[in-house]
Order: C-alpha cells, then sequence, then structure tokens
C-alpha cells in the first residue's frame, strides 16, 4: 500500500491512501504532494515531521495509530458476538428495594456523574484553567522539541 503525504497551502498536511479521492471529500482544489512511502510508520513520523517544518500544528496521534484502530475488520461486532449468552455480570445483581432505593437518590440529580458535588467558586475554577492550560502548553512544548531534536538527529546522520 502507498501512502501519500499532502500538502494544502495554508491550510494543513496530511496523509492519505487515495489523494485525489481525500481532495474532493474536504473540498480543496489546490494542493500538492510532498512525499509518497510504502510504510506506514515512517509517513507518520514524516507527517509530522513536515508539519513542523511548514508550521502546522503537529499532529497529536500518528497516523499509523488512527489506521490501526480504524482498519481492524467488524472488531465492534466481534466484541458484541462474543458477549452475547455471557451471564457473568461479575457482582451481586440488584434487588428491586435496592434498584428503587438508587432511583430515588438520584431524583432531582442533573449531573450526568450522579454526584452534584461541591460548588466552585470563579476564583477556584480560574486557578485550575490557568493550570491546565500551562499543562497542555508545556506537554506541547516537549512534544515539539521531541520531534525537532529527532529532525535535527536524523539530518544530521
Amino acid at each position: 500500500m502507498t501512502y501519500t503525504i499532502y500538502h494544502i497551502p495554508g491550510i494543513k498536511i496530511g496523509v492519505t491512501t487515495r489523494p485525489n479521492r481525500r481532495m474532493k471529500e474536504q473540498r480543496f482544489s489546490e494542493w500538492e504532494i510532498l512525499e509518497v512511502h510504502t510504510d506506514i510508520y515512517e509517513v507518520s513520523d514524516r507527517e509530522q515531521e513536515l508539519q513542523l517544518q511548514y508550521g502546522y500544528t503537529v499532529d497529536r496521534v500518528p497516523y499509523w495509530k488512527i489506521q490501526s484502530a480504524t482498519q481492524i475488520p467488524n472488531r465492534n461486532s466481534k466484541i458484541s458476538s462474543s458477549m452475547k449468552g455471557n451471564t457473568n455480570t461479575k457482582g451481586i445483581k440488584h434487588t428491586e428495594i435496592a434498584k428503587a432505593n438508587m432511583s430515588a437518590s438520584q431524583k432531582g440529580n442533573t449531573n450526568a456523574s450522579g454526584n452534584k458535588g461541591k460548588k466552585l467558586s470563579e476564583e477556584t475554577k480560574r486557578k485550575i484553567s490557568e493550570a491546565m492550560k500551562q499543562r497542555h502548553a508545556k506537554a506541547k512544548h516537549e512534544k515539539i522539541q521531541r520531534i525537532y531534536t529527532n529532525t535535527t538527529t536524523t539530518e544530521s546522520n
């Protein structure tokens, strides 16, 4: 199978096995083919390197991981059929009284998790938000540095 790295100027760099079809799906008329590979792992690395080189957002998940997850034929149906007839409930069955008590305890609770929890102040929410933004920025910076280091190491060899 051949994997094509394509470039849509000003938009993105991506990988596909069917470039013409992909451009029709994305409704782009101007694009260029940068590289063609036969190894899915190599094309995944090159896509991220080129995204960094061209100044685009670097994909968090490599192409090979996305493809391997979507290429397993009938995965969900196999899992579903293997569970048919399974009577192992991994625990006890709840009595009708227990079910009624659980239902009553959830009445009026609009939180999807089933636990309203403690109300946070606006200041606490702001602090949490700021901490998460810093954590994500640090992780993104470290990933870009790893890719850049791999790129420069590869070029020097």
